[in-house]
């Protein structure tokens, strides 16, 4: 059976901590980002099934610094 992924994009450590706890009790593959320039060096290793992304990061828009 295929393990899903998720990457997850916040610069908020309380939400990657407690998305993390919640996926944990599931079968899924989790990488985490707390900046744009982070993401982009995950996404350049692994394609995720899903991305959850901070559309308002504190130092760069999520949108325009990943998408």
């Amino acid at each position: 059976m295929h393990k899903h992924s998720i990457l997850m994009v916040d610069d908020d450590s309380l939400i990657i901590n407690t998305l993390s706890k919640r996926f944990a009790t599931r079968e899924i593959e989790l990488f985490t980002a707390n900046t744009p320039e982070e993401a982009k060096s995950i996404l350049d290793k692994v394609v995720p099934d899903i991305v959850i992304l901070d559309l308002l990061l504190t130092k760069e828009d999520g949108s325009t610094g990943i998408l």
